[in-house]
């Protein structure tokens, strides 16, 4: 952790104010969360920016709450539409420091049946699919949009959710924003339905019904290499070497048990099983993990 510090010391503004001793806490929790340096320091230069505000607002630790933080937002990016993380870093700060007592408790807010389902997916993925803080805020924040569409604050009644709600809701998101977002928004609702359905809420496969984004740009692009391709990427390995050894290993990680590249970079000795010709892969943030059988 010191290491990571050094690393992000240059982040001017935190050296003092409000925030400047619960700025480590933070770190630690992100960083275990699976948050990348990068995303780590862009959140800090908010932070700074946040603590720079409170001062000149003459605002403390106990003024701190979800209202001052809107206030920050609105204040800091006018009319401009901060980026998804931002809030949510400024939130999860808040946590900590009610955690530690430093800022007063919130008072406690009824969620509205469709607010408590949006909060149980979040637990869902966090806790049962170990997904990365930042995929659980992308997804999350479509799902809340979606359920407060089709349910407002009434009951959630899932006999009432059909195929064309899903349908209505992405062509309506794609009529405001563009390919990349949109792609965002589709994988973020399959997600949501695959886990109402995985529940039992759904008995019908709405994931289905979730309109594909076109994507032009690579259309003349095949989808994967036939066999004979890849078997000549294995057969350019120079397996009287080390690194050709090691280079063969991967490429058949990739092309016969199909695991993405983050999940062969994170592959320890510790991982395979050699008895039982089983690999240990894990997720993102190391908890959940799943065991594949080996290709011989």
């Amino acid at each position: 952790m010191q290491t990571l510090l050094t690393k992000l010391k240059t982040v001017q503004g935190l050296d003092s104010g409000p925030l400047c001793r619960h700025i480590q806490p933070y770190i630690a929790h992100v960083h275990g969360q699976g948050y990348k340096l990068k995303t780590i320091r862009m959140h800090l230069c908010l932070m700074a920016n946040f603590n720079r505000w409170l001062v000149r607002t003459g605002r403390g630790l106990r003024d701190l709450n979800e209202r001052t933080i809107e206030a920050f937002l609105r204040r800091h990016f006018g009319q401009r539409t901060w980026r998804a993380g931002e809030r949510p870093a400024l939130l999860r700060m808040l946590c900590i420091l009610r955690q530690t007592g430093a800022t007063p408790q919130a008072k406690a807010v009824s969620l509205t049946p469709a607010q408590a389902l949006a909060a149980q997916y979040r637990q869902y993925l966090t806790e049962e699919r170990g997904c990365s803080g930042g995929t659980v805020e992308n997804y999350g924040r479509h799902v809340d949009r979606f359920v407060a569409q089709r349910f407002g604050t009434g009951p959630v009644r899932f006999e009432r959710l059909r195929a064309q709600d899903v349908i209505t809701f992405v062509q309506q998101e794609a009529g405001r924003h563009g390919r990349v977002y949109i792609l965002q928004v589709v994988t973020g609702l399959r997600s949501f339905l695959r886990f109402l359905r995985y529940r039992g809420d759904i008995t019908t496969d709405l994931a289905a019904a979730v309109p594909s984004v076109a994507n032009w740009q690579e259309t003349d692009l095949a989808k994967h290499l036939p066999a004979d391709a890849v078997q000549a990427v294995l057969d350019g390995c120079d397996l009287t070497t080390a690194v050709g050894r090691r280079d063969y290993a991967i490429l058949l990680l990739l092309a016969r048990l199909g695991l993405r590249a983050g999940e062969v970079v994170t592959l320890q000795l510790e991982d395979i099983d050699w008895d039982n010709g089983q690999l240990t892969v894990r997720s993102k943030k190391g908890r959940g993990w799943a065991a594949l059988a080996a290709a011989h």
